[in-house]
Parts: C-alpha cells; sequence; structure tokens
C-alpha cells in the first residue's frame, strides 16, 4: 500500500507537487523539501487524534463529506482560494492552533532553508493534499483498504457486528445491471442491415457503479458515531488509518520515495 506522502508526490506525475511549487516561486526540489517537512506533523496529529475519544468519527466524518479527493486528481485545485480555506479547516483541526500552525512552518523554515512565509502558506495545501490522499485510498478497494479491512471485522466479528456484514454485502456485493437488449431493426434500416449482412451491435452494458465512501460509511454509521461501532470494527479502522498516515512503514525510506518522485519531474 502505498504510503501518504508517497500518493502526494506521484499525484498526476508530480504535477500537484509543481502547482505549489509554481504558485510560490520555488524550484522543483525546493517544493519537494517543503512537503517532507511539512507533513509529518500533520500525519503525526492526524495519527494521535484518531486515538482520541470522538477523533476517529471526526475524521472518517471529514473524509465523507469533505471532497478533499479533488486535490489529488486535479491538483490544479490545490492552488484555489478554497483549497487554502479547507487547508485551514483541516489544520485546525489537526494541530489545533495558530500557533502551532506557525511552529510547523517555522520549524520546516529552519531545516529547509525556504522562507518562513511561504511555508505558512504552503501547509495548508499540504493539509488538503493529505486529506485527499487519505480520502483516495479509503475509496480505493485495493488491499490495505478501508472496505476491506472493514470486510474483515465484519467476518471477523462472528456475527456480532451491529449488522456491519449485511450492510457491506449490500453496498459491495449488489448485483451488476444487466445487459441491454440488441435494439429491434425495423424500416428501412432493417431492410439495408438484412440484404447487406451488416448487423448493428448492441450497445455495452452499463457498468455497476463502485461504492463510494459516503454510501459504505453512511451506512455503517446509520446516524452513528464511529465511537459507537463494534471494538473490532473500530480497531481495523484506526490499523488502517495508522498505516495510510505512516510515512515510511512500508519498507520505504523517505529518501528512496523522493528520489523515485523527482525522477517524474
Amino acid at each position: 500500500m502505498a504510503s501518504l506522502l508517497e500518493m502526494i508526490l506521484k499525484s498526476q506525475n508530480g504535477d500537484l507537487v509543481k502547482q505549489i511549487g509554481n504558485q510560490h516561486g520555488l524550484e522543483p526540489n525546493q517544493a519537494f523539501d517543503a512537503i517532507r517537512n511539512l507533513l509529518p506533523s500533520l500525519t503525526k496529529g492526524m495519527n494521535q487524534n484518531i486515538q482520541k475519544e470522538g477523533g476517529l468519527g471526526n475524521l472518517l466524518d471529514a473524509l465523507n463529506k469533505g471532497k478533499h479527493q479533488k486535490y489529488i486528481e486535479d491538483p490544479r485545485a490545490i492552488t484555489t482560494p478554497q483549497a487554502i480555506d479547507d487547508g485551514n479547516s483541516i489544520l485546525g483541526h489537526i494541530l489545533g492552533s495558530k500557533d502551532r500552525s506557525r511552529e510547523v512552518a517555522r520549524q520546516a523554515s529552519q531545516a529547509t532553508g525556504i522562507d518562513y512565509e511561504i511555508l505558512k502558506k504552503i501547509l495548508p495545501q499540504v493539509a488538503g493534499a493529505s486529506m485527499g490522499g487519505m480520502s483516495k485510498r479509503v475509496n480505493s478497494r485495493d488491499s490495505g483498504s478501508l472496505i476491506e479491512a472493514l470486510t474483515k471485522a465484519s467476518q471477523q466479528s462472528g456475527g456480532n457486528d451491529g449488522g456491519l456484514g449485511n450492510i457491506l454485502g449490500q453496498v459491495l456485493g449488489g448485483q451488476a445491471p444487466q445487459a441491454a437488449p440488441p435494439p429491434k431493426r425495423g424500416g428501412l434500416g432493417g431492410l439495408l442491415g438484412s440484404i447487406f449482412g451488416r448487423k448493428k451491435a448492441p450497445p455495452p452494458p452499463p457498468q455497476p457503479k463502485m461504492p463510494d465512501l459516503g454510501g459504505i460509511l453512511g451506512g455503517i454509521l446509520g446516524g452513528k458515531s464511529a465511537q459507537e461501532l463494534p471494538p473490532q470494527v473500530q480497531q481495523q479502522t484506526r490499523s488502517v488509518l495508522g498505516k495510510m498516515l505512516d510515512l515510511d512503514g512500508d519498507g520505504k525510506t523517505m529518501d528512496d520515495i523522493f528520489n523515485m518522485a523527482k525522477k517524474m519531474l
């Protein structure tokens, strides 16, 4: 499973990093350094928050309603005023105060030599990109995703999962739409088709819609907070989110990740 840092750096072949750098007059290497030094404080804050009472539910709610995934899928969005507003709101939840945000920017400035005022402007953008990366990962159905973890939690609960298994079955295991029947030929078009032996191919069947985070969380939580879910479900959820927030816990060092990402610029 790709780390959150790796997702941000590789977003659209490194375009997110380029967008941030260009907006603030930074060279690509400087933009890399800015993100590398700002992100750890944010991921640490997120990880601490989901361990606290109410923190897990707050994060899931933000991932569900915030629609931050656009910052990963369309990096140009990270330079908009809305992205700054979203990022500042996220920082308020993660770091708790403007003083703490200033301290994070100040420490990054000392480590990188980049002007403190620039890093203070970049910090909310990194916060928005972080939430976008988490939202994209949570919404996926890859190995290590939240959906997979919740499915395992349901299987391990022995039926004592508050209906989680039924909900996941309904959301993930619905029947695929049936293929539309081929159109009937008639009139001149049908006559010419039969004469020349040309058959009009039927339209392709509609693809089943992938479940989104809102559908899954809405069904699972059912208006309840995450703290009301069975303990094994909470544990699995925290475990998956914690791995997402582990910058290099997948065996890759941060330098390895950065060297890989720099090749895309």
